[in-house]
């Protein structure tokens, strides 16, 4: 049985800079007609609910070069297909002069992420393990996510902590270089529903 949860991605797509091959409203569509999502109620289908709608906020992050988090303005609007199954994300943030917009659709299949993110290039997929899955109520639950990667180039173990509190999500990105004894944070989105 397949389930899409939302995933925090900082891959961009700048408005209007290229043709997209893959559309939120062709991933939304397609999990429509999915015969397999019909009639399903689970903690991840509650979780994917609670996050539907509009949030304001921020995304922090550390520059690469300086090492210092940097804080900028965010809006999210998330949006769950009519059989509940799909939920995508759109992000929009300004980096000092300019806005720009990330898009992205993530599948659960047991205790697998597949997040699908839209770049100027075309989709892009990744992959992550579930490691952990607290659910308590829509207002109070956790999940962690785990898969191996790059950061700035190097290999790295990354971890994604997403947490709902209240009327608060948090999805914080840390990562574990190689040789680091110690996971080290590499951004966030903390955003309110509005």
């Amino acid at each position: 049985m397949r389930f899409l949860f939302f995933a925090v991605t900082l891959a961009t797509v700048v408005s209007g800079c290229a043709e997209l091959v893959v559309t939120r409203e062709d991933v939304l569509a397609e999990a429509r007609n999915d015969p397999a999502s019909r009639g399903v109620t689970t903690p991840d289908r509650a979780m994917l609910r609670s996050l539907e709608g509009s949030w304001t906020g921020y995304l922090e992050y550390r520059d690469f070069n300086t090492d210092q988090i940097v804080r900028l303005p965010a809006k999210a609007r998330m949006d769950a297909a009519d059989n509940e199954l799909v939920l995508s994300r759109s992000l929009v943030f300004t980096d000092p002069t300019y806005d720009v917009e990330t898009s992205d659709v993530v599948m659960i299949e047991g205790d697998g992420l597949t997040e699908v993110s839209v770049e100027a290039d075309g989709p892009v997929t990744t992959s992550y393990r579930i490691v952990e899955r607290t659910y308590r109520t829509t207002r109070d639950w956790e999940l962690v996510l785990e898969r191996e990667g790059t950061d700035n180039g190097q290999p790295a173990d990354i971890r994604l902590t997403q947490v709902m509190l209240g009327r608060t999500f948090t999805s914080t990105r840390d990562v574990l270089t190689e040789g680091a004894t110690e996971y080290l944070f590499r951004n966030r989105i903390r955003v309110e529903r509005d």
